[in-house]
């Protein structure tokens, strides 16, 4: 591998399969940045049109749901009687790094200024790139491996009680950590660490 100023190039012969996989993963991971910033603009477009209803609907429907992940899920699920399976994937972590911001520099302060305007902190993290392996958008070829567990029936239950759904969080967080302890000397993570908050 050929590194130039520090940059690692990427080798000038590599089998067309590789290259053509690199080339599905640059369309589909560069496909959604730019569709965000359309979506952007047509809801601003729309609020100054005849049909800004759309995007003020569209608005009271985003705080409106601001807090519909909870503990419980979808009420669809209990409606259906679908079960639940846990799925665990290990080496996801290693697809990217992430980019340290300490002390007070300019970075942290944005990144706070978003945390507090959006209430989730914007990840800053690089990849590989298309001709080098240094930095880029591009994840890092690195394995990932995804296990699934047995799943868990959910009873068919119109108005599920808090209790019900605690005890189903509970059942689904046991089998998770079982799946988790079951596989990870299996597939080379016996040092990892499992923190569920």
């Amino acid at each position: 591998m050929v590194t130039i100023f520090g940059i690692k190039l990427a080798p000038l012969f590599i089998p067309l399969n590789r290259r053509l996989q690199t080339l599905a993963v640059l369309y589909f991971g560069s496909e959604f940045l730019p569709l965000l910033f359309v979506y952007i603009a047509v809801l601003l477009y729309l609020l100054f049109t005849r049909f800004y209803f759309i995007t003020l609907a569209y608005f009271v429907w985003y705080f409106y749901d601001l807090n519909a992940a909870r503990r419980g899920g979808k009420r669809g699920r209990w409606l259906r009687n679908s079960s639940i399976v846990p799925v665990l994937s290990f080496g996801e972590n290693d697809v990217y790094n992430q980019l340290v911001t300490e002390g007070n520099c300019w970075l942290r302060k944005v990144q706070r200024k978003i945390t507090l305007l959006t209430r989730a902190p914007p990840p800053l993290f690089y990849g590989r790139g298309i001709f080098q392996y240094s930095f880029g958008l591009m994840p890092f070829r690195k394995a990932i491996v995804t296990v699934v567990g047995e799943p868990l029936n959910v009873l068919r239950n119109l108005t599920p009680t808090q209790e019900e759904i605690n005890q189903i969080h509970e059942e689904y967080m046991k089998s998770l950590k079982k799946l988790f302890h079951e596989n990870k000397d299996k597939y080379g993570f016996s040092d990892l660490m499992l923190f569920i908050k």
